[in-house]
């Protein structure tokens, strides 16, 4: 009951961000404002680490029971919670505020990879090539462990690797404070309070549901490094506001980027 008291509350908070700027009307549009102003396009990379493990469901490890279809040997568990992340992201400046500062909206994507493990599954190796057919041992089921594979493509016996990984689609409000750090504007400290995303799971969680209607909050900074070249931090805790997966699917990435303004 919490849990959904706060993540209504947060989901107001989404719908009502863009009222908070109105009290600044801009005194420059978007076409007016300078380079070190305007656009950037970013390549990003860094950490990533889900808040709870994704182990024991059906396809990230086959429950991890000892069922006659679960048991392949050499199978490891899903229950790594860190790895990487990779994305890209675009900033559109939509307001320059009288004091300086800047408010953006942001686009971005990235993928995340958490967990490598060995499914637990066998009936992908040992049961029939086709539905109802025979097996390449000439029996029902091949012995555990014993499948040879399809001519010409032999494969691992027993066990299938099973990455999970989440791909998140967005965009935010950002309010950036380019003069804060003088009036050069060559560190941009940024905040991201709330914003929108649209997350897929893979493998599907248990209920089948790949996809969640999320958010994100994240704060950061751009570094000007040499005419149109920006790099800068971030850091980004990214949520959900609904059920459909059945999972607690939330993650927090963080890491650097490369950025080209326009």
């Amino acid at each position: 009951m919490e849990r959904a008291k706060w993540k209504t509350m947060v989901l107001l908070v989404a719908l009502l961000s863009p009222l908070l700027f109105f009290a600044a009307p801009p005194n420059a549009s978007w076409a007016q404002l300078p380079t070190e102003i305007n656009g950037l396009v970013k390549l990003k990379g860094g950490f990533a680490a889900l808040e709870n493990n994704r182990s024991g469901e059906a396809f990230t490890d086959c429950f991890a029971m000892g069922s006659p279809a679960c048991n392949a040997p050499g199978a490891t568990l899903n229950d790594g919670t860190t790895g990487f992340n990779v994305g890209a992201g675009l900033d559109l400046p939509l307001w320059l505020l009288p004091w300086g500062h800047v408010v953006v909206a942001e686009l971005d994507i990235g993928f995340s990879k958490f967990s490598s493990g060995k499914s637990f599954l066998q009936l992908i190796e040992n049961g029939p090539t086709t539905l109802g057919g025979a097996t390449p041992c000439g029996s029902p089921r091949c012995a555990t462990g014993t499948k040879p594979g399809f001519p010409g493509r032999p494969q691992e016996p027993g066990v299938r690797h099973v990455n999970v990984s989440t791909v998140n689609a967005g965009i935010s409000p950002k309010y950036r404070m380019d003069t804060l750090f003088g009036d050069d504007r060559k560190f941009r400290p940024w905040i991201i309070p709330v914003g929108w995303e649209l997350q897929v799971f893979s493998p599907p969680p248990n209920s089948m549901q790949m996809w969640e209607i999320g958010g994100v909050t994240g704060v950061g900074m751009d570094v000007h490094v040499w005419e149109r070249i920006w790099v800068g931090v971030e850091g980004r805790y990214h949520y959900q506001y609904t059920d459909h997966t059945g999972i607690d699917g939330n993650w927090f990435t963080a890491g650097g980027y490369v950025g080209l303004s326009w």
